[in-house]
């Protein structure tokens, strides 16, 4: 399990669920011939698959552990995809954040802030969880959930770009709750974890700054979807990118 300290602050990385998306779609305009350099299609011997143009989406939610509190930044696929979804969106590998919690000596009900940079189906999926009995409930039931105003508007009145992401599902159990708690632009979630808002790829997007001592890190989200969007960093830098 990766992992980073940052001054007093532990970060993990949790296994949200892998997937398989277009190349085009998270690339636009740039043509094949130079993002596949940076980024390759899923399998290069497998010419049907070569032609259809799939690459591997890896989605890992993040757990901050602060001295003060348990934070998870997104929530990742969820268990609730249906057979044909998980073939639609090519799940590879499915969603276990209750059971990588426990590797490290948490349970779900241990988290306070469930932080959400916006609410696109791979990052809300996790929000409600289908239990052992096959009932549907919130993944993290004491956990106030951190979504920006803007955000929530377009979740409960979807337009014809999110209502195609925005599932209804993800959010059954969440609104008209107290777990829901909505923030207007800049706000602090606990000592040493911000988020900002950004706008951009969601009109409610928001990033997540942490900090301890000197240490810096961005959770940038779907601002930077990859590594192939992002060059000229210096690894010398005390400003991590968590995304």
């Amino acid at each position: 399990m990766k992992s980073l300290k940052l001054g007093d602050i532990e970060i993990y990385w949790l296994n949200g669920g892998e997937f398989e998306l277009d190349g085009g779609t998270m690339f636009g305009v740039v043509p094949k011939v130079l993002w596949s350099q940076k980024i390759p299609v899923v399998d290069k011997e497998d010419a049907k698959r070569l032609a259809e143009n799939y690459i591997k989406l890896l989605n890992y939610p993040l757990l901050v552990k602060t001295p003060d509190c348990l934070i998870m930044i997104e929530t990742g696929l969820g268990n609730k995809l249906s057979q044909k979804e998980k073939k639609i969106f090519r799940v590879i590998k499915d969603w276990d954040i209750p059971q990588e919690l426990e590797k490290l000596g948490f349970k779900r009900q241990d988290i306070d802030y469930v932080i959400l940079t916006h609410c696109d189906f791979d990052h809300s999926g996790g929000i409600v969880m289908q239990n052992a009995a096959g009932e549907q409930e919130l993944t993290f039931p004491q956990a106030k959930h951190i979504i920006q105003e803007l955000e929530w508007e377009d979740v409960m009145r979807p337009n014809i770009r999110s209502e195609n992401t925005y599932w209804p599902q993800n959010f059954s159990k969440l609104k008209d709750t107290e777990n829901l708690h909505l923030v207007k632009g800049n706000f602090t979630v606990c000592e040493g974890v911000e988020v900002q808002l950004t706008s951009g790829h969601t009109r409610g997007h928001q990033i997540v700054r942490v900090q301890s001592g000197q240490e810096v890190a961005y959770h940038l989200a779907d601002l930077l979807p990859t590594h192939a969007h992002f060059e000229g960093y210096s690894r010398k830098c005390l400003v991590y990118l968590l995304s």
